[in-house]
């Protein structure tokens, strides 16, 4: 894409919580979870080296997102009956982000509870 040079900008959505050890800056990176993603963003970019990179990493994973709009994901996937559900699980936190408190409890894994045909890869 970096090639294309009717490209203006060039970008990416990678959430930091699967990020692998060996990308650029991950084993360097200190501090608080949002200094964190600064610093390999930064990292990022130097190893990219392009200015129309602007690599983005996500604090949280994707489907935390989706929690902000609990009534658009049951219509989605056409499950309106599983909305309580949904604004259950975003009641008990103070913000869509938050819910990615454990691998086991991830946003993905609470979805695919509530809608067992939820497919990261297409719809996350």
């Amino acid at each position: 894409m970096l090639n294309d040079t009717s490209a203006a900008l060039v970008t990416t959505m990678i959430d930091l919580y699967g990020l692998l050890d060996d990308f650029p800056g991950r084993s360097e990176a200190r501090g608080t979870p949002q200094e964190k993603v600064r610093f390999i963003e930064d990292e990022f970019r130097v190893d990219i080296d392009n200015r129309r990179f602007h690599g983005y990493l996500s604090l949280h994973e994707f489907e935390g997102l989706l929690f902000s709009a609990p009534h658009i994901i049951a219509k989605t996937l056409n499950a309106q009956n599983r909305e309580n559900e949904i604004n259950r699980i975003r009641n008990s936190f103070s913000s869509p982000e938050e819910i990615n408190d454990n691998p086991e409890t991830a946003p993905s894994k609470r979805l695919l509870d509530i809608f067992p045909r939820y497919n990261k890869v297409f719809y996350g």
